[in-house]
């Protein structure tokens, strides 16, 4: 499902894995009215993990967006189902697996909003723009077999 966050605090939002597009058109009193497109974002699949496996499982995504006129934009991602960034959680029913996602390819700058130690992304004076998510599920977890999800909203401040 797509759909428009509040208008009002001007902010658009959609949810990671990402299947349609989203448009979110914001009026501010005494400036011109920024529209935002075309907010897509790929779902990172991890693959097969391995619970035996001394080395992390590493996976990676795109979030892209299109704004007019060429605005300042701030992109931030939510915390999925977990209480904290560090870690994020996939979830199996009651199972957990841990994980996180990244600004970098070294996955050393958490994506988040801000707080708690997180980054956000902020692109400057932009017509489109298109950034990578870097995942890591962290090594040695006891985790049941079976498919594990979780879903993180992409908000789009600007």
């Amino acid at each position: 499902m797509c759909a428009a966050a509040d208008i009002t605090r001007r902010r658009a939002w959609r949810a990671l894995p990402l299947a349609c597009a989203l448009v979110a058109a914001v009026g501010v009193p005494g400036r011109a009215s920024a529209i935002c497109w075309n907010i897509t974002g790929d779902g990172i699949a991890f693959g097969t993990y391995n619970p035996f496996s001394a080395t992390a499982l590493d996976a990676a995504g795109t979030i892209s967006f299109s704004c007019l006129p060429s605005i300042i934009a701030v992109v931030t991602l939510s915390r999925g189902s977990a209480s904290t960034f560090a870690p994020r959680e996939m979830r199996q029913g009651a199972e957990v697996l841990q994980y996180n996602l990244y600004q970098d390819a070294s996955r050393t700058v958490i994506w988040g909003d801000g707080t708690g130690g997180t980054s956000s992304y902020t692109a400057l004076f932009l017509l489109s723009d298109s950034r990578p998510i870097y995942g890591r599920i962290f090594p040695r977890q006891s985790a049941a077999a079976g498919s594990y999800s979780d879903t993180v909203v992409i908000t789009i401040n600007f």
